[in-house]
């Protein structure tokens, strides 16, 4: 409904009802609207100054009391940092530290019936003295002094004092206990020898103690001495020849007698009588045959040729024994031998049972043990063997000897030669197949097939006669086809300022075209183009914006009126023309807000627009959450409890918003009036102990009212909200004495806090 289109400010004019034309200087309030209260206000010029006549007490450790003696002052307000502080205007004040925000620069305003004064300012500091003396360090069992105390013990610790001032002054410890160290020392000397501890001389095995002071406490030596004696041994040993011997610092390869010393992990000495025996190694020759193609094998010798060769193994006394293998490789014996046989026969030698031609071989055993073999070339003897390999054409018939065949095989027949063995024939026949091919062919009205001895134009089946590898027949049949030339006339539309392409066709113009193809069947296939012209579709869009207002049309970001035209491209029919006629409107009418304004909690206003013209329609109001809180043209009884804004949308008379905002900042202002004073007995306004506040107060939440022994004599509770109207002086109906009477009152404001009060009241 609305569109937001700029932001505007706000205007409306807030009047005050009532202000005073001077300042009064002991009210606490700015009568004259100058935003300045009493003693802040240039107005209020007081004489200074007055000293106090008594102060005493300690801010920190009991009341501070501030006293202003004079018998001739009409009238007394008391001040904190230039504020007054309500219900203080007595000619003293009491000063409690824990009173919230009690620090600060207090001072009394006299007024005197020749004009006011002001005392001297007295400045309230709660100090708190911190006073650290870092980590003492002390030794397990000491102690050490911290004020009135002694520390033994480790930790942090703190000791309170009042200072010059009556403040705290907090002095911080830290205490650090160290333990003594332990070292333990386990030393060994050898039988005889002093050992020179730290000065004393020790000769005996034992456990000795030695304390050592050092930066920090004291540590403890613990020294355990041991004595060991001298060690003297005989040994045996033996080594091989090529060996040698070493023990610590002897190192021997002949027998012999030999010393060598030791000095151990104790530093005393070992001495070892060393009897040491070298023994020889021993030496083996071997002669060993194999037959050709084995291996000899012994420890690890695997050898298969002719030579010598050595390994080594440990003899019976532990040392190396060398063996040498003198090894002969004996060759095996061949023999070749020819045998011959008759069909039908066998031959038999050793192991060979054969009766056919061939090469065979036997094993037997030659007189050096190793293999003979014998070879034999085995023929039968005066046989001949023929063989025919024969091809035929399917039909005819091959003869040889006996032997007559029409069909693919082998045949076998034998003849008897002028020899004792007969001649075998064998014939290989093949009949070869007379082969044929046959074929669909197709071919182009007026085009020829041609193909070994046929050659036709016309549809129809041909055969040829041919002779194949095989030298066989071979028939070819030949079914032709003649594929006719087709026609066909085809209506195509092409768009406005198109230009229309088809095979070898290309034009803008309608009409009716020829052009030819190649059809499915590869032949000749001619096409009557018939083509029209399409219109390009065309639509006008009427458009209104307000200055300021920018329109996007295709693409295009258009602020100013005009006529404006854009191609749509259509993807399954022709493209379109579209026309915008922007038409760019001037805004008729403006609202206006004003300046923003400042109000106090809880005051009313009215936010009333003011209008630059006419025709505004549609007037809507919004809080700053974005929620309408009006539709009307005024917005009334605005009750702002913290700084907020408001916004206002309206449409002119040319449909362009009209906008505007003011922020209202809200000034805290809790003004609260308790009197110090009342009487039962006067029967009128002060006749009750009643208070008196601004509009940002929403009411009285509780009152307590104390004697001066602190016994509870008047309550309102939360339960009876703002339903106080005044203490009479009673207590369960009694009329109580006349004296000073304590209050906490605490009063609800309207932003939902919570303001507390506390002071005395006396009832005459």
């Amino acid at each position: 409904m609305f569109k937001l289109k700029k932001i505007l400010l706000f205007s409306f004019t807030l009047f005050a009802s009532s202000f005073y034309a001077q300042e009064i200087c002991d009210n606490g309030i700015d009568d004259n609207n100058d935003g300045l209260i009493d003693i802040n206000d240039d107005e209020c010029q007081c004489l200074a100054s007055v000293p106090y006549e008594l102060t005493f007490g300690d801010i920190c450790r009991s009341n501070l009391r501030l006293i202003v003696d004079d018998t001739d002052v009409l009238r007394i307000q008391w001040f904190r940092n230039g504020i007054a502080i309500e219900g203080e205007v007595f000619d003293r004040i009491d000063l409690v530290e824990s009173t919230p925000n009690v620090e600060g620069t207090y001072l009394a305003m006299l007024t005197y019936s020749d004009g006011c004064y002001l005392t001297e300012p007295y400045e309230v500091i709660i100090n708190t003295y911190e006073v650290d003396l870092g980590t003492e360090i002390i030794c397990d069992g000491e102690s050490i002094q911290f004020g009135n105390f002694s520390i033994n013990t480790q930790g942090f610790f703190q000791n309170d004092s009042p200072a010059v001032d009556g403040c705290d002054s907090i002095t911080s410890l830290n205490v650090i206990v160290e333990q003594p160290e332990f070292f333990y020392q386990d030393v060994t000397v050898c039988d005889g020898e002093p050992y020179d501890w730290d000065g004393m001389i020790l000769t005996e095995e034992g456990t000795f103690e030695s304390s050592y002071p050092s930066d920090g406490c004291d540590s403890t030596v613990f020294l355990t001495l041991t004595y060991f004696d001298n060690i003297e041994a005989d040994i045996s040993e033996t080594i091989c020849q090529g060996e040698e011997y070493v023990l610590y610092d002897l190192s021997a390869t002949t027998t012999g007698q030999y010393q060598a010393l030791f000095s151990n992990p104790n530093g005393c000495d070992t001495l070892f009588n060393v009897d040491l025996t070298v023994l020889e190694f021993s030496e083996t020759y071997m002669q060993e045959t194999i037959c050709d193609g084995d291996d000899f094998i012994l420890l690890d010798i695997n050898e298969n040729t002719s030579g010598l060769y050595n390994t080594t193994l440990t003899n019976s006394v532990g040392c190396d024994s060398i063996i040498t293998v003198e090894l002969t490789v004996l060759p095996n014996k061949t023999h070749e031998m020819q045998a011959s046989i008759c069909e039908g026969q066998v031959f038999e030698l050793h192991d060979i049972s054969e009766t056919t031609a061939g090469i065979y071989e036997t094993t037997i055993s030659a007189s050096n043990g190793c293999d003979s073999l014998i070879r034999v070339d085995l023929s039968i003897g005066q046989e001949v063997t023929v063989f025919l390999e024969e091809n035929i054409c399917e039909g005819d018939s091959y003869s040889i000897y006996d032997i007559t065949a029409d069909q693919t095989g082998i045949y076998e027949t034998r003849v008897l030669s002028g020899g004792a063995c007969d001649t075998l024939v064998t014939l290989s026949l093949n009949v070869n197949e007379k082969t044929t091919y046959s074929s669909q062919e197709t071919i182009c009205e007026g085009d020829n097939f041609i193909l070994n001895g046929i050659n036709a134009s016309t549809t129809g089946i041909y055969e040829d006669l041919l002779t194949n590898a095989n030298g066989c027949d071979s028939i070819i049949t030949i079914d032709l086809t003649v594929i006719p030339q087709t026609n066909s006339v085809r209506n195509e539309v092409f768009c406005e300022g198109d230009v229309f392409i088809l095979n070898d066709i290309t034009t803008d113009e309608p009409g009716t075209y020829e052009t030819t193809f190649i059809n499915q069947n590869g032949c000749d296939s001619i096409i009557t183009i018939v083509l029209q012209e399409e219109a390009m579709p065309r639509e006008t869009i009427f458009q209104t914006i307000c200055e300021g207002e920018n329109f996007v049309f295709r693409g295009m970001i258009l602020s100013e009126s005009g006529i404006f035209e854009s191609i749509i491209n259509n993807t399954n029919s022709c493209d379109s023309i579209i026309t915008l006629e922007l038409t760019v409107n001037q805004p008729a009418d403006g609202i206006s807000l004003g300046d923003d304004i400042q109000v106090d909690l809880g005051q009313t206003i009215d936010i009333v627009p003011e209008f630059t013209g006419q025709g505004l329609t549609e007037i809507m109001w919004l809080d700053e959450s974005g929620t309408i809180i009006g539709e009307d043209i005024e917005l009334l009884d605005v009750k702002p409890i913290e700084d907020t804004f408001f916004e206002v949308f309206a449409l002119d008379a040319n449909g362009c918003d009209a906008y505007d905002i003011i922020h209202i900042d809200v000034d805290i202002n809790i003004d609260i009036y308790i009197p110090n004073v009342f009487s039962p007995e006067l029967h009128n306004s002060d006749s009750k102990f009643s208070v008196s506040f601004n509009e940002a107060v929403e009411g009285i939440k509780s009152v307590l009212i104390y004697d001066r022994w602190g016994a509870l004599v008047y309550e309102l509770n939360s339960s009876e909200n703002f339903g106080y109207e005044g203490w009479d002086g009673t207590y369960n109906g009694r009329d109580l004495e006349n004296g000073v009477y304590t209050y906490i009152m605490v009063f609800d404001i309207i932003d939902g806090s919570e303001v507390k009060k506390s002071g005395s009241i006396t009832k005459l």
